[in-house]
């Protein structure tokens, strides 16, 4: 295959959790330190949510909920918009 299928690739400098992308698929030929350091881009990158249904409370411990705020949304949302606005083309 031609692309290998990573998660939590770092796409910009900072706190590790906060500037990683949940999924990428990048080229084999490709370092995951080349996309942050813009010397290659990722084909396709991924930012889930998931808040569990209230109704799955005896499958999660209750102190994880709510596992989504919505700043966080927003904050995920403006990154990624930083990470296509800087891509290399």
């Amino acid at each position: 295959m031609p692309f290998r299928v990573l998660n939590d690739l770092p796409i910009e400098y900072g706190k590790k959790r906060s500037i990683c992308v949940d999924l990428a698929v990048i080229s084999n030929d490709l370092e995951d330190k080349d996309v942050l350091q813009r010397k290659g881009q990722a084909e396709f990158v991924a930012e889930f949510k998931f808040e569990p249904s209230e109704m799955r409370k005896k499958e999660i411990c209750i102190h994880k909920l709510p596992v989504v705020g919505w700043s966080e949304v927003l904050e995920d949302a403006e990154r990624v918009k930083r990470f296509v606005d800087n891509s290399v083309v």
